[in-house]
């Protein structure tokens, strides 16, 4: 897999949360929101886990990209 492929690190990532491998899902999407361009589902889904797995730094900066989209 290419580090800077978005579909690819997406479809881990979904496949992790599917799993139920919430951290590694969470690396996953935290890793395709760094390439950029992230779209709202998957900010979201990020913010909910970063809040499941107590990252109060992680759900906040998440937070913070998803009001920046939302607008």
């Amino acid at each position: 897999m290419r580090p800077k492929d978005r579909e690819a690190r997406k479809m881990l990532a979904d496949l992790r949360f599917d799993a139920g491998d919430k951290p590694n899902a969470a690396k996953e999407y935290d890793r395709l929101v760094r390439l950029g361009n992230a779209e709202l589902p998957v900010l979201q889904r990020l913010a909910v886990l970063y809040r499941e797995l107590s990252d109060a730094e992680g759900e906040e900066r998440i937070l913070q990209s998803v009001a920046a989209v939302d607008e």
